[in-house]
């Protein structure tokens, strides 16, 4: 299982269909291993092995909270450390790998100032081991938590940072992430002209290095600020172009995204069908992925028009499938931060 267990990093999630079958066996040797972990040190490389393969399945199904599996990762590879000091290195650079990753937990849990704590622990880390790449990356991670926490003018500082760092490294790639960061915090703070310079700088040093994902996503956010500036038809061209490379790569994630950014501009043009349409093909992309909680979101997205259309009673069942998976996984929140209490105060006004 431990080995079975590192398809998650090999496969794409959309191909996850075929693992299913063996989730109960994974599940049941992570638990083990966790109890075993503790008390007997014969079993540490084991936990670790098994961690540091199952980290893919737990960024991507974040409604599979084993956050023991992160804890038992971050445990093992602080005692290997220590009963192997001639590989520190890589010991401590696991254990940084695990503080990020608890860190992604916390926040998707919504427990924002938790992930905070653990991006810094990560970053404090990776700069005493010299790491400057890894340390840039913990410092975009301290970025996106003050952003999900209002901050902005301390996200820009640390995604500002992390830019000086990639630039210094000539990490073009990272170093076009850290811009499309800048980017949106100026695009959130009403500034689109200033965000499209920073994303039509990204656009370049992505295209150089072939990251087709990057490329996607850059489109994408160079679509969104076009948008805010009100040229709809320039924003949806860029979408396409985004929607093209996602389907080319494969990535249902990303045409997800994508397909939803499409969306809201025929949502702002008045397009309700074309809305509910594109709406339903993105659920069918995520159902077959088994993101739970970007269903539960879309389906919320969807009451909301089938609500302005005047179609209460489809409204009415698209909230309460919303609620029911949330429910079903015990989420405290959906991909876009939606609660069950919001979506329950939608459901009574609808009846």
């Amino acid at each position: 299982m431990i080995a079975f267990s590192e398809q998650f990093d090999t496969l794409p999630p959309e191909q996850w269909g075929g693992l299913e079958p063996d989730l109960p066996h994974v599940h049941e040797v992570g638990g083990t291993l966790v109890k075993l972990c503790a008390g007997d040190a014969s079993y540490l490389e084991r936990g670790l092995g098994f961690a540091y393969n199952i980290t893919s399945y737990l960024f991507n199904r974040r409604q599979v909270r084993r956050l023991d599996w992160l804890e038992m990762g971050l445990q093992t590879a602080r005692q290997l450390a220590l009963k192997h000091p001639d590989e520190i290195d890589t010991y401590r650079r696991c254990e940084s790998l695990f503080i990020i990753n608890l860190g992604a937990a916390w926040n998707a849990l919504g427990e924002k100032r938790k992930a905070l704590e653990f991006f810094e622990q990560a970053q404090s880390l990776l700069r005493n081991l010299g790491d400057r790449d890894g340390e840039a990356t913990a410092l975009n991670n301290i970025g996106l938590a003050w952003n999900a926490l209002g901050e902005k003018r301390k996200a820009m500082d640390f995604y500002e940072q992390a830019l000086s760092l990639h630039r210094e490294l000539g990490d073009r790639d990272r170093g076009a992430a850290a811009l499309n960061n800048i980017g949106e915090i100026l695009r959130l703070s009403e500034e689109p002209h200033k965000a499209l310079n920073f994303y039509e700088q990204a656009l370049p040093l992505i295209r150089a290095v072939g990251d087709r994902g990057g490329e996607a996503t850059t489109l994408n956010n160079i679509g969104l600020a076009w948008s805010a500036m009100g040229e709809k038809r320039k924003a949806l061209d860029f979408y396409e172009q985004a929607l093209s490379l996602d389907r080319e790569r494969g990535d249902r994630g990303g045409e997800a995204t994508t397909l939803n950014n499409i969306g809201y501009i025929y949502f702002q043009e008045g397009q309700l069908e074309r809305v509910v349409e594109t709406l339903g093909q993105i659920i069918t992309i995520v159902q077959e992925m088994g993101a739970i909680a970007d269903e539960s979101l879309y389906r919320f997205n969807l009451a909301v028009v089938l609500q302005e259309m005047g179609r209460i009673t489809e409204a009415i069942v698209q909230v309460e499938q919303s609620i029911q998976l949330q429910q079903s996984v015990n989420l405290p929140q959906d991909a876009g931060s939606g609660t069950i209490e919001e979506k329950e105060r939608l459901l009574a006004e609808l009846r």
